[in-house]
């Protein structure tokens, strides 16, 4: 399950359980809409996500680059240390900011 907030110019999608291709869809409906606002400086909260497969990091680097072409951010917070360990072992960290909190990561685009 995946909700949005908004925080200001940030919006903040949180996903709950796995981000898998089992998933996903329902994360890809919450960026579309975001996106469709011109909302492109994203937080992705993973505070309560249980786990990913490669369908769902792909979905984040995608996400990442299309906010990225429209001027705007993808960071990530909240991850576990398993969540830290994928990013790491596929590169993804390179990619992407990671915050230990919410606040921060909305911060961070002030």
């Amino acid at each position: 399950m995946v909700t949005m907030q908004h925080f200001g110019t940030v919006t903040v999608l949180t996903v709950r359980g796995e981000l898998t291709s089992d998933t996903v869809q329902d994360f890809i409906d919450q960026r579309d809409q975001a996106m469709a606002e011109s909302r492109c400086n994203l937080v992705i909260d993973c505070q309560a996500v249980d786990g990913f497969d490669s369908m769902g990091l792909e979905m984040l680097n995608a996400t990442r680059r299309a906010c990225e072409q429209l001027h705007g951010a993808v960071k990530l917070c909240s991850l576990d240390t398993t969540g830290r360990q994928i990013l790491a072992i596929t590169r993804l960290d390179r990619k992407f900011e990671v915050f230990d909190d919410l606040e921060s990561a909305v911060r961070s685009f002030d």
